[in-house]
């Protein structure tokens, strides 16, 4: 019986776990919209919202609201985080394989691999990225301005 309500209890809530992200997904998109149509419905005149659009700032404005998954930037840090989490629950498994439980070295060399493989893939894609020109920050600056108002120069 515990063969088959582990593993089921596992996958449940790894299903569970994921469900959950996708709705906080899409509540920060939904509220991400709601911002936006909140910030246009405040221009009273046409020239005011005509100039704002036209603008960088507008024009980040718009790449916000439309990019689901949010800036290129953020999802590589996320990606990050995740491989560096499995890449330590990883160790943390095989440091218990060696000091108490042997059978933990197969789940630590899973996770570490896994770890790992998420921390190469960053690497690449973070190069790619720079080198494709999707990220225009330079590294080691953060941007002055918000897409929510005027750049101070």
């Amino acid at each position: 019986m515990e063969d088959i309500l582990v593993p089921l209890a596992f996958f449940s809530l790894v299903g569970f776990l994921y469900a959950q992200m996708r709705r906080r997904a899409d509540l920060a998109l939904q509220r991400r919209y709601d911002l936006g149509i909140r910030t246009l419905d405040r221009f009273a005149e046409t020239e005011a919202l005509d100039r704002f659009l036209n603008s960088p700032a507008g024009r980040d404005f718009f790449r916000l609201i439309d990019n689901r998954n949010g800036p290129i930037a953020r999802q590589l840090l996320r990606t990050m985080q995740i491989g560096l989490l499995l890449g330590f629950l990883g160790v943390a498994f095989c440091i218990l394989s060696i000091v108490a439980e042997p059978e933990m070295l197969i789940p630590g060399v899973i996770l570490t691999g896994l770890g790992a493989a998420l921390l190469v893939g960053t690497a690449v894609s973070t190069r790619l990225v720079r080198r494709w020109e999707l990220i225009d920050e330079p590294r080691g600056q953060q941007r002055d301005s918000s897409p929510y108002r005027e750049a101070l120069d």
